[in-house]
């Protein structure tokens, strides 16, 4: 058959190894690209977490100036005082006012308007912490040996102040927790305890601790990080308060 094509306009498709080289070389690049990608994204939830970590901590500060120096406990569980945890007190000193009562009442939507309180790194829903299905409170957790975890009328005179704090700096205030059934941390050797959610893999896991790093707020207002080796081998989280 006679070739009808042009001589000034010759037949430019590709052939089937033409495509093939094109979609290797699109692999290669998409593989070059994806790690770096993937680390802009934990870049980018570290700074968020980050952030939150030191709006709360300004919220801890800020609750300790109006209330006498006394710093913000895990839980009031007080007859005739509010069944309030430390989640509304501090949502409050940073006016974004939210109610403990949503915890069963649309407690995403509540999460989703108050982002302090959400880790982007964290990826098990929120739920009900009785099935494991989700985290019921908050992406963060207070230091309840600084703290305390639930402060009763028996334990009332134990609420410390501020005063009590010998290095703010490195006295932990809250940070990331992995603990879905409650609201303040007290080992770091437990299976409730941070969550290492930056530097690293990390997946939540009932059982056992995993990732490397976990950002944490001190008691003068700054947010750092820690290693999960130096949490679990010193004791951190006694540090800087009497």
């Amino acid at each position: 058959m006679k070739n009808t094509m042009s001589p000034l306009f010759p037949d430019r498709r590709f052939t089937l190894i033409e495509l093939l080289v094109v979609i290797a070389i699109i692999a290669i690049l998409a593989s070059m690209l994806m790690p770096a990608l993937q680390q802009a994204r934990e870049t980018a939830y570290g700074a968020t977490c980050r952030g939150n970590l030191k709006s709360l901590g300004f919220g801890m500060i800020t609750y300790s100036d109006n209330y006498d120096g006394y710093i913000v406990p895990g839980k009031f569980a007080i007859s005739g005082y509010p069944n309030k945890i430390w989640v509304d007190q501090i949502a409050i000193a940073c006016g974004k006012p939210w109610s403990y009562e949503q915890e069963w009442i649309g407690f995403k939507a509540a999460m989703n308007k108050n982002k302090i309180f959400v880790c982007p790194a964290e990826k098990k829903p929120w739920g009900n912490y009785a099935d494991k299905s989700g985290f019921s409170y908050t992406h963060y957790a207070l230091n309840a040996q600084l703290t305390g975890e639930e402060i009763t009328a028996a334990t009332i005179k134990q609420m410390r102040k501020t005063s009590s704090l010998t290095k703010p700096s490195i006295a932990i205030g809250l940070g990331d927790s992995k603990k879905i059934n409650m609201y303040a941390v007290w080992s770091a050797n437990r299976m409730n305890c941070w969550a290492y959610r930056h530097g690293g893999p990390y997946e939540w896991n009932y059982y056992v601790c995993t990732g490397d790093i976990t950002l944490l707020s001190y008691m003068d207002g700054h947010a750092g990080t820690c290693r999960r080796a130096d949490m679990e081998t010193k004791d951190l989280m006694s540090e800087g308060f009497k």
